[in-house]
């Protein structure tokens, strides 16, 4: 009996009926606001149920430059992290966005919860990443055979254990935002993977003395990282684009728990 190929899947995603968030579209480009919970592209542990399945029920018409397992794809979020992504709908129109990415055209600007407080209230976090020597499919901050990664951010809301801050992209390596924060001690609230046993010293210390935003934050089952707004040159007519988003409901809910508790 012949072998089922465990990876067709990931090689050939098939269609899928699953609603996309919209926020602008045009005959060259989609921009949508992706929600937590869904990853962009099969891969495994999700080789399905992913944005381009979406894309591929949605249209026939998107670039192949990254592939077939990732149609119109021109830059990623992490499967927890929510917001703004564009999706090229020809090569041309793909070409040109990674070429304004490559040369800090296009902006990405996000906004993060994170524990702790920052030194200063905006600054630069320069540090190679690179694939984590101890665990496998992660990243780390690693100056052996790591690539460059540098993260602009900036202090938006100061609260009694917590920061909201503004962060912008200088490059776009994988899980560059969250593994930058961890590095200077300030993990994202609600990252699994690269928290640490900082974080859980931090919700003892929380459950003794707030025990209800203690379990707010235990509560929460994704990242509080989310693409707020992207910036750039429309790839065909050069007009200038901007679109920005919303928070997402729990991302608001903590904010507003911050602001009670504080």
């Amino acid at each position: 009996m012949q072998k089922k190929n465990k990876n067709f899947s990931l090689n050939s995603p098939e269609p899928e009926n699953i609603p996309l968030n919209i926020v602008f579209e045009d005959e060259h480009l989609i921009i949508i606001n992706k929600p937590a919970g869904i990853a962009v592209h099969p891969a495994p542990g999700n080789p399905d149920h992913t944005v381009v399945n979406a894309l591929l029920h949605y249209t026939k018409n998107l670039s192949t430059v990254n592939g077939p397992s990732e149609p119109g794809i021109v830059h990623r979020l992490d499967k927890d992290t929510s917001g703004l992504m564009i999706i090229a709908k020809n090569n041309k129109t793909h070409l040109i966005l990674s070429n304004q990415i490559a040369r800090r055209q296009l902006k990405r600007i996000y906004w993060a919860v994170v524990w702790g407080h920052p030194e200063t209230r905006k600054g630069f976090i320069d540090a190679p990443i690179g694939r984590s020597r101890k665990i496998g499919l992660r990243y780390a901050v690693t100056h052996l055979s790591g690539k460059p990664a540098k993260t602009f951010y900036k202090t938006l809301e100061i609260y009694r254990d917590f920061s909201l801050l503004e962060l912008s992209l200088l490059t776009g390596r994988t899980h560059q935002i969250r593994l930058h924060l961890a590095h200077i001690g300030l993990p994202v609230v609600g990252d699994r993977d690269y928290c640490g046993r900082m974080v859980e010293r931090k919700l003892q210390s929380l459950n003794k003395y707030n025990p209800e935003l203690f379990s707010i934050i235990q509560s929460i089952n994704n990242q509080m990282l989310y693409a707020r707004s992207l910036q750039f040159k429309h790839p065909i007519t050069n007009k200038p684009m901007f679109f920005s988003a919303d928070p997402p409901d729990n991302f608001l809910s903590l904010i507003k728990s911050l602001l009670q508790n504080d």
